[in-house]
Order: structure tokens, then C-alpha cells, then sequence
């Protein structure tokens, strides 16, 4: 069985045996276990558990592999998706649309609680060193606290209203989308994927790891979601065992606690790629590379139709030296140099 895992790594990828194949092993394993259980017919029985664990033999062991394989195999192609819905792109439908608005308004008052409390801590802490008797050392200590898990929360939010989403996971997302590129003048979701194709092995392995890493927290969350339903479908009416469900309950909402906190990894990795890696982007274009950031701003200006698909305007080449374009009368020709 290991070497049939092996296989599968190599063919399709350290990515799908990551992010799809590790997850979709411990569904099928806690599958086997509610029916083995015989939670189907009634109650749970854990002697016979313990009883179809012992007595698994290794075809049956590379049958419940080869479930899992096709169990990753089909739901990898919705990844993108699950990570979507687990953001709350939840579609345009009337249902969903509410649910949106109603947890959208709840994050934006949360947002703005927490970017209050942080503005509230941090002028009382002017207040107290201005005050000629300031109050003992314990609660100076209580407001600092206060202020750092204050702004470290509203951290987690993006600026403008109409960027906050229905999600703790697509508020995070959402609020280095907008500002890992936005001191240069693009978002990052208009400057990564040009940027990724330019920066170096080491620097894209470091944000793929990133990404897999929130990947996998959030399809161990889709997955244990799915094994507290059918726990609850199968154990509805078997009394104090429904308590059961909480177990994977509880690893689906720590899972995707986890998936919020490796988001901001994520997020600072692609700000770190975009600013190391952005001066070489505009050389592969061959645009001048600006002297500072209000110059660099009003480049992506000019760059921003090239994200929309439409005409670009009027942009300055820098060829060099032996390429130098053919002069064309009545065109404007790039600078020197």
C-alpha cells in the first residue's frame, strides 16, 4: 500500500497527495468506522469496531486506499471551489445572497468594534504617558494587552466596506488581495501572476508551500464538515451517541481556524514575492524601471488596462542594447536608455 501511494505522489503530485489525498484518507477512514460500527441498523458498537479493525486484512486495507484515491481524485478538481465557498463566494442566488449580507454586515461591525477598541486603547496609553500620576504598573499592562490583541484582530480585516466578506477566511484573503500590492498601485491579484512567472524556484516553492498549507486546513475542514453530517444523519435517533458528532465537529472548526491562521502566511508570502520580485517584472516587459513609489504608482496606472483586457495606453520601452526598435516616422519613440 505504501508503494501504491508513492506511485500516485510521483504521477500526479506532491500537491494532490498534500492538499486532496491526506484528507480524503481520514474520511474514509472514519466512514469505515461509523459503518463498522453498525450505526446503520442502531446504536454504535464499539466491540465491533474493534473487531473489523483487527480482522482487516491487506486487500481489504488497499481497497479502502484505492476508495480514498478516487475519493481525492474526484473532489480534487473542486478545491478551488471549496476554498471560494470557505472565503463566502456563495453565488447569486436569493437564499444566498441574504446570508451573505447578513454576515457581511455582522463582520463589518465586528471590524469596526475592534479598529474602535485599538484607537480607544492606544489614546488612553497617550493620556496615561502625559499624566503626571500615572495608574500602577498592572493596569498599564492590562491596556497595552488590550490594544495589541485589538489591533492584532482588526489586522485580520480589510479597510474599505465594500472588501469585507462574509468569512473570518475571506476577510484575511481579501485584505492582502488588496494591500500586498497596493503601496505600488495594483492589487495583488493583478500583479502575483505576472510576478510569479519572473521570480525565483526558491521564492515561488516558499508561496506554494504557503498555499498548500491553507489548502489542506481548508479541505480537512470540508471533509470533517461532511463526517459531522453523516454522523448526525446516522446517529439522529440513537440518543446520548449524537454526542458523538461533536467530534468532528470540532476538528472541522479547528481545521479551518487553522486555515484562517495560515492565510496570513500565505498572504505575507505574496506580499514578500511581489516586492522582491516586481523590479524584474518590469524589465521582462522591458518598461523604465521608476525611480520611486509615486513614479512606480502612476507606471501601473498605465499597466492597469492590461489586467482588463483593454487597449493599453501610450507605455515607454526600454530595449536593449542591439534590439532597439526600428524608428517609425510620426510615432513618439521611447527615451534613451
Amino acid at each position: 500500500m505504501t508503494g501504491l501511494l508513492s506511485g500516485v505522489r510521483q504521477a500526479i503530485g506532491q500537491y494532490f497527495s498534500l492538499v486532496s489525498l491526506l484528507p480524503s484518507v481520514l474520511l474514509v477512514a472514519y466512514c469505515f468506522v461509523l459503518f463498522s460500527s453498525g450505526a446503520l441498523s442502531g446504536p454504535p458498537d464499539l466491540g465491533t469496531v474493534r473487531a473489523a479493525l483487527s480482522g482487516l486484512d491487506f486487500g481489504e486495507a488497499a481497497l479502502l486506499a484505492l476508495v480514498a484515491m478516487v475519493v481525492g481524485v474526484v473532489t480534487h478538481p473542486l478545491q478551488f471551489m471549496i476554498v471560494q465557498w470557505a472565503e463566502g463566494y456563495w453565488g447569486l442566488g436569493n437564499l444566498s445572497r441574504r446570508m451573505r449580507e447578513l454576515a457581511v454586515d455582522r463582520h463589518r461591525r465586528r471590524r469596526d468594534a475592534v479598529v474602535n477598541l485599538a484607537k480607544d486603547a492606544a489614546e488612553l496609553r497617550e493620556l496615561i504617558d502625559d499624566a503626571d500620576d500615572p495608574p500602577e504598573d498592572r493596569v498599564q499592562q492590562r491596556l497595552l494587552t488590550l490594544h495589541y490583541e485589538a489591533s492584532r484582530l482588526s489586522a485580520s480585516y480589510p479597510g474599505a466596506d465594500d472588501d469585507v466578506m462574509p468569512t473570518r477566511l475571506g476577510n484575511v484573503l481579501r485584505r492582502y488581495e488588496v494591500g500586498a500590492g497596493e503601496p505600488f498601485g495594483l492589487p495583488a491579484t493583478a500583479l502575483l501572476p505576472l510576478v510569479a512567472l519572473v521570480a525565483p524556484a526558491n521564492e515561488l516553492n516558499y508561496l506554494n508551500d504557503r498555499r498548500s498549507a491553507m489548502d489542506l486546513s481548508v479541505r480537512t475542514a470540508a471533509n470533517f464538515g461532511i463526517a459531522f453530517l453523516l454522523t448526525v444523519v446516522f446517529l439522529w435517533d440513537d440518543g446520548l451517541w449524537l454526542l458523538a458528532a461533536l467530534v468532528p465537529y470540532t476538528l472541522s472548526y479547528l481545521s479551518y481556524r487553522g486555515a484562517v491562521v495560515q492565510a496570513h502566511d500565505y498572504g505575507n508570502a505574496m506580499a514578500n514575492v511581489i516586492a522582491m520580485n516586481r523590479f524584474k517584472l518590469y524589465e521582462r516587459l522591458r518598461l523604465h524601471l521608476p525611480d520611486n513609489v509615486l513614479e512606480e504608482r502612476r507606471l501601473h496606472e498605465r499597466l492597469q488596462p492590461m489586467h482588463d483586457l483593454t487597449p493599453l495606453q501610450k507605455l515607454a520601452f526600454k530595449h536593449p542594447p542591439g534590439n532597439q526598435p526600428v524608428a517609425v516616422p510620426g510615432v513618439d519613440q521611447p527615451p534613451a536608455g
